[in-house]
């Protein structure tokens, strides 16, 4: 979870004695592609680093075109009002 932490404080430039964003949870920890929940401003969100080196906060969909970001969302009690 540390590293998660830097990537993304690294990609969104913050303070790493001040964060505004912090990773509360890695949910799939896998280095060409982890899933995390991060929390700015109580406001919770699923968002994915590639290859441990790249942050984004959108929606991924899979080879079948099912949209991950959202199964995640539902599976973790994240609302969509939260986005």
């Amino acid at each position: 979870m540390e590293s998660a932490q830097r990537i993304v404080t690294g990609a969104l430039k913050e303070d790493p004695s001040n964060l505004q964003t912090v990773v509360t949870q890695v949910v799939d920890d896998d280095h060409n592609l982890a899933g995390i929940i991060i929390e700015n401003n109580k406001q919770k969100s699923v968002a994915w680093i590639i290859d441990m080196r790249l942050f984004f906060n959108a929606d991924l969909l899979n080879a079948e075109g099912y949209n991950v970001t959202k199964i995640f969302e539902k599976q973790y009690g994240i609302n969509m009002s939260d986005r």
